[in-house]
């Protein structure tokens, strides 16, 4: 749900700090990891935290990428052969992330991102995953090493 924002006005200290985000696309399933695929198993503190929200046994980081605002504010950055993904920063000290999968926007979210940045949590997007069936994916996106 997005709702109204409200302008606010930016000082130069503002625009010229990058906020920088890590954005990791894992696989979710109760499959074995396959072993002609490159995947790693998702960090344990991650893995804890999403476990006690999803129901999957295994959960593999397909990709991660570093995104920047506002080095990548706006413009499409691939984060696997089948995902991309845009980040926009918005007034309120918001983001908005749309991730597409094969070429198709498939889920939008705006979230303030000081408690991303500061407090450790996560901006989490998913879906179903088309090709196999009681598997889904998710893309987190959490601070950049180093900006805790």
């Amino acid at each position: 749900m997005i709702g109204l924002l409200m302008p606010r006005s930016v000082t130069a200290a503002e625009s010229d700090t990058e906020k920088r985000f890590l954005s990791q696309l894992v696989w979710c399933t109760d499959k074995d990891k396959p072993a002609d695929k490159k995947l790693e198993n998702l960090d344990p503190k991650l893995g804890g935290k999403i476990r006690k929200i999803f129901k999957w046994k295994n959960y593999f980081e397909v990709s991660r990428k570093v995104l920047s605002l506002p080095g990548d504010d706006g413009k499409r950055v691939k984060i696997s052969g089948r995902c991309e993904v845009i980040v926009r920063e918005l007034p309120g000290e918001q983001m908005e992330v749309a991730l597409f999968g094969d070429k198709q926007l498939a889920g939008k979210a705006v979230q303030k991102y000081a408690p991303i940045l500061a407090k450790g949590e996560h901006l989490v997007i998913g879906g179903d995953d088309k090709d196999n069936y009681g598997d889904a994916w998710l893309l987190v996106i959490s601070a950049a090493p180093g900006e805790k």
